[in-house]
């Protein structure tokens, strides 16, 4: 269950704090203290038919991305105008802003504003944040590369497990998790040939 938004009056959650502390429980919001609340009937609830997506795991935030990704994403936020995304350095952004012409090589992918991508390069089914690089004749599949990461030229990353285990973080589902840290960034060494 994740209903995302919650509103409490602080006697009402003061209280169900004070009563799941006393009892053997993972002490968790949304699947310990939330459903206690509505089998005591001390909620109300609201339904909400727009799209929405729990996020809890680096696998659904993955999912959640790569679904707005598809051909036929399951809402369209490229043509409703009064969904601005505010990106920092970047201003306000339109969804329509991150709709780029087909990039040769480019496919299922999210790719952030600021995002190099080199010649030949291949990015299968990855969320690209900010200011990241892909190298040149870079391979890269089932990622997500944090902001400013770069893949240096010629690299493969999401196509040899125990390679990609070896370097970087791997989630529950097989996505690769690139960071500064794993790629030697912090370093002043990017993310080479594995």
């Amino acid at each position: 269950m994740n209903m995302g938004v919650y509103a409490f009056t602080t006697r009402a959650l003061v209280r169900a704090l004070a009563e799941d502390a006393e009892q053997v429980t993972n002490h968790d919001l949304e699947a310990d203290i939330v459903p206690r609340l509505i089998r005591i009937g001390a909620t109300s609830g609201y339904c909400l038919q727009l799209y929405w997506r729990g996020i809890r795991t680096i696998d659904s935030y993955y999912e959640a991305n790569i679904e707005l990704a598809q051909a036929k994403p399951p809402f369209d936020a490229y043509t409703n105008e009064t969904w601005p995304i505010r990106a920092g350095d970047f201003g306000v952004l339109h969804p329509s802003d991150f709709v780029l012409p087909a990039a040769e090589g480019v496919s299922n992918s999210v790719i952030s504003p600021g995002v190099s991508i080199g010649d030949d390069a291949e990015v299968d089914s990855c969320i690209v944040m900010a200011g990241a690089i892909i190298g040149e004749r870079a391979r890269v599949r089932r990622a997500i590369i944090e902001e400013g990461v770069e893949i240096l030229a010629g690299s493969k990353i999401g196509f040899d497990r125990p390679k990609d285990r070896a370097r970087y973080r791997i989630s529950e589902n097989g996505v690769v998790i690139v960071t500064a840290k794993s790629a030697g960034i912090a370093r002043g060494v990017s993310s080479g040939p594995v």
